[in-house]
């Protein structure tokens, strides 16, 4: 993956379930919500993943356990913080 820096987020809740891991990602710049899109693409510590949802200052991902063992996404923590790229994908009908 590669691009720019768009901001950084700060991993505000974590909810585990036997096969899947939501994280919550507070962004730093709130004005820059805009451009996360529900099932949108977006880059996290250069990991290109799909937006599980969308509130007006947070948003998520959903993480299989395959993904966790090979990133270091897993290791996350409350607080953590981590750097966001933007993928914009135009989808063609």
């Amino acid at each position: 993956m590669s691009g720019h820096i768009m901001t950084t987020a700060e991993v505000a809740k974590i909810l585990t379930s036997e096969n899947n891991r939501q994280i919550w990602f507070k962004v730093q710049d709130s004005q820059l919500m805009k451009y996360i899109l529900y099932k949108g693409f977006i880059g996290i510590d250069g990991i290109s993943l799909t937006v599980g949802e969308v509130t007006p200052t947070r948003f998520c991902v959903h993480l299989i356990p395959e993904t966790l063992e090979r990133t270091t996404l897993g290791k996350k923590n409350l607080a953590h913080a981590s750097t966001l790229k933007s993928i914009h994908k135009l989808r063609q009908w």
